[in-house]
């Protein structure tokens, strides 16, 4: 599991929510996430040993009418002989070890994965639904990425072809009006009664975006035609490339409040609560702590399967207090400024160096790092979640070659597509706090509700089978594993997919005013 390129939009919500209700939605977040990852571990117990029985079911009936023709015994006998006991629900089990959580061990040798545990105990119309929402979950990932690439590299780099490019850095300056603080920043200015950027600037800036992010999807494209599957040594590089650049954000910000000397009002200052930005701040810390998907694999992959929640535990743990760390310091240092992708802030980065004299070259490389760090995550990421959609798709339209290599080129023509889609949302809206708003719209489905309607219905199915005993695999843990907690989980996720949902119409109608607001300016100009 790495911390990606989104936690960049987690610092912004941070602030706008204030600090401590941050940490406490952050905190919940969190707990609830690793609640429902143990969720899927149990379900997958029951699905390996609905599995086995049905392949003891089958090897069953494979006797043939000439052995049961040579049997003399009755048919109770019979069934005896051959190791068999009838239930008193009719079904059959092989006699040896009662039922209980024995039957429930992963297997190393199978892997099931959400969709399939959605098809083998909730029907195949919701195993559809699931399909359908990883897809929609994967595309606006991918949407989130294009974003994310044109956003930050249009600030690193100046557009080619482009004669006498402005300043790239008055791309970030945002204008304000107010009492405290007039029109008087370098890339603002008046326009219609508004202060605003130049019509000049915005054109550059829109430009610069809409150039970076055709790139980032042209060469996606050709990537996902090559094979992919060498690219866990590239995700473990960009595991070592996130914690440095994580720590050096960290460590430049808390150097820097250490060695501040100004007292600008609404810097330096602990973020006050505000609930009208939680609904962003809840939508940003569940995507923030959203693994579950690769939930499956990482348990195969196992050598004791037993400990896989303490593993998840403890590296979500993990990542929340180095979330809390940089949400922090950079709320507490950068302000009103904080940009909604944080890393932004580090384009003026000077190590320290006074007004007027010359920047260190390693402050320039520091503030070059941190600016790479969402274009390089997103850059290893996004073909990741092509072969993810790819291989989806080609199952749901019965496509699928078992026989054929993960990651060949008969899934390209799905890949290019599923890549030229995401480059169109990214020119229709590159928003990246409304693209994150429905992200997480998807993914609590996803990660925190069907978790735990799978948990509950295979819990369900097992004692109706099997009787009580199987109602706990070897991963059962006390209190947590309970039908009642369950489903107060679940009514938690309900509430939570709400607040998204309110979140993101809401972000909508302000959109939708602010763009109306300019219309009826033009108009009056």
């Amino acid at each position: 599991m790495v911390m990606g390129a989104g936690v960049v939009g987690l610092p912004y919500a941070f602030f706008h929510a204030g600090a401590w209700v941050s940490c406490l939605t952050l905190a919940l977040a969190t707990c609830v996430a690793v609640i429902t990852m143990g969720y899927i571990v149990e379900v997958y117990g029951w699905c390996e040993g609905w599995t086995a029985e049905s392949e003891r079911e089958e090897e069953d009936r494979c006797l043939t009418i000439e052995d049961q023709e040579e049997w003399a015994e009755p048919p109770s006998v019979r069934t005896a002989a051959v190791g068999i006991a009838r239930e008193e629900n009719g079904s059959t089990r092989r006699v040896g070890k009662p039922a209980g959580p024995h039957m429930f061990h992963i297997d190393s040798h199978r892997r099931f994965e959400l969709t399939e545990m959605c098809g083998l105990f909730l029907g195949g119309r919701t195993r559809v639904l699931m399909e359908v929402l990883l897809c929609c979950n994967i595309m606006i990932s991918c949407w989130l990425y294009v974003s994310i690439f044109g956003s930050s590299l249009s600030i690193i780099v100046p557009q080619p072809f482009v004669a006498n490019p402005p300043d790239i850095s008055k791309c970030l300056e945002v204008c304000n009006a107010l009492d405290e603080a007039p029109c008087i920043a370098s890339a603002c200015e008046w326009v219609n009664g508004t202060c605003s950027k130049s019509g000049e600037l915005v054109e550059y800036c829109d430009s610069s975006y809409s150039f970076f992010s055709w790139v980032f999807g042209i060469v996606m494209m050709f990537v996902a035609c090559l094979d992919l599957s060498g690219l866990s040594a590239i995700q473990g590089c960009l595991s070592v490339f996130a914690f440095c650049s994580l720590s050096v954000m960290c460590g430049t910000v808390i150097i820097a409040i250490m060695t501040d000397t100004g007292d600008d009002k609404g810097w330096d200052a602990i973020p006050q609560t505000d609930l009208t930005g939680l609904g962003q701040l809840i939508t940003c810390a569940v995507t923030s702590q959203m693994s579950h998907q690769g939930v499956p694999t990482l348990v195969v992959l196992m050598r004791k399967k037993h400990k896989a929640k303490k593993v998840f535990c403890g590296a979500l743990m993990y990542s929340l207090s180095m979330y809390v760390l940089l949400c922090m310091s950079t709320s507490f240092f950068f302000g009103p400024s904080i940009a909604n992708i944080v890393t932004l802030n580090w384009e003026r980065y000077s190590g320290g160096a006074a007004a007027g004299h010359a920047i260190p070259w390693w402050a320039s490389a520091l503030s070059f790092m941190v600016l790479l760090f969402p274009v390089v995550s997103v850059s290893a990421a996004f073909p990741l979640q092509l072969v993810v959609i790819s291989e989806i798709l080609s199952k749901a339209f019965g496509g699928s070659n078992p026989s054929t290599p993960r990651g060949t080129l008969s899934s390209a023509p799905i890949r290019i597509m599923c890549c030229f889609g995401a480059v169109c949302l990214a020119q229709l809206l590159n928003n990246v706090s409304m693209i994150i708003s429905a992200n997480a719209a998807v993914g609590i489905i996803i990660a925190f509700v069907l978790p735990c309607l799978l948990h509950l219905k295979a819990r369900h199915e097992s004692v109706k089978k099997w009787g009580p005993a199987a109602g706990q695999t070897p991963y059962y843990t006390r209190f947590i594993s309970h039908p009642y907690f369950v489903s107060l989980i679940f009514l938690l996720s309900i509430v939570i997919e709400a607040v998204a949902m309110h979140q993101i119409l809401g972000a909508m109608k302000t959109t939708e005013k602010v763009s109306g607001q300019g219309l009826l300016a033009g108009l009056r100009s």
